[in-house]
């Protein structure tokens, strides 16, 4: 009776057993499929994302192409709009140019219009600093019983003149010398040297 209940346990043993094995394999068979299933799964992620990526890389160069041909565009507008201002500035410099300039052609015709015979003119200097200041010297000398008068005389002349064509000008002497060593023909003839300077404003003048 002993020998039957021991050999019951180690049938029964044996069966529990075997079915701990079919367990563990069956538990090894899922663990196999779902490693399987998961490489299958990365595989088919991992192929899609680099097709997605190949698909893509078209469509980026020709972006890259676009954004390239814009910058070049950009550049090429902004060097277009640098040569109109570079012009535009020239074209500013050389209209204010014309339009401060002085012409002396008149300045000129007016003194020697106004120049009377006793006076004999030396050098006659004139001089556009800023295009705005304007200065004109006359040196010369004369020879009369009033020298000195006559030539304070020619100085209002000359700004008289210049105040005709329309400058606010200014006349001083920079030297007014009489020589007495003059000129001496029955009456006493006085020879007085003189360096007027007529100054005047081309902006004060509203030109």
């Amino acid at each position: 009776m002993i020998l039957r209940t021991d050999l019951y346990a180690a049938i029964r043993l044996q069966d529990r057993l075997q079915q701990t094995k079919k367990a563990d394999q069956a538990t090894y068979r899922s663990l196999i499929g779902l490693f399987l299933f998961l490489l299958v799964a990365a595989g088919s992620h991992y192929f899609y994302m680099v097709d997605q990526v190949n698909r893509l890389r078209p469509e980026a160069e020709a972006a890259s192409n676009r954004a390239s041909k814009i910058q070049k565009d950009l550049q090429s507008a902004q060097e277009r709009i640098d040569q109109q201002h570079e012009k535009v500035s020239r074209r500013t410099a050389l209209l204010a140019f014309a339009n401060n300039r002085l012409s002396w052609a008149p300045v000129l015709e007016a003194v020697f219009e106004v120049t009377p015979p006793y006076i004999e003119m030396k050098s006659i200097t004139g001089i556009s600093a800023n295009q705005e200041s304007n200065k004109l010297v006359i040196s010369g000398r004369t020879a009369t019983r009033n020298s000195r008068l006559d030539c304070d005389k020619y100085r209002l002349l000359l700004v008289e003149a210049l105040s005709r064509l329309g400058h606010n000008a200014e006349g001083k002497f920079a030297h007014l010398e009489e020589i007495d060593a003059g000129v001496k023909t029955g009456n006493a003839f006085l020879l007085t040297t003189f360096d007027i300077e007529l100054t005047w404003n081309t902006k004060s003048d509203g030109r």
